[in-house]
């Protein structure tokens, strides 16, 4: 893990960090092929919206829930996955994300 965002991981990781802030699944930690669970690092404040990349503004996030959130807020996110349009629109990312391995 030579990259940043795979230094980020691994020290997000080392401090205990293994399940997805949003979605609560078990992470795993994959080099190359993407599976649902693959931890990832997203910035709480988007970079985007000028987010930093200080450890204060990162959480491991699933592959899919740091796809799905955009520029939701945590709480928006967070609501969003507990309507049912929400938990079918993760449901079929992650199907998705399985049969095209």
């Amino acid at each position: 893990m030579g990259s940043r965002n795979g230094q980020a991981r691994l020290r997000l990781w080392q401090r205990g960090f293994r399940h997805c802030f949003y979605c609560l699944v078990p992470l795993v930690m994959t080099r190359g092929a993407q599976c649902a669970n693959t931890a990832t690092v997203d910035h709480i404040l988007p970079r985007s919206e000028g987010g930093t990349t200080h450890p204060g503004n990162t959480v491991m996030a699933c592959y899919i829930c740091n796809g799905m959130r955009g520029i939701m807020t945590v709480d928006e996110f967070r609501a969003y996955l507990q309507t049912d349009h929400g938990k079918e629109r993760r449901a079929r990312l992650a199907l998705a994300l399985r049969s095209s391995r």
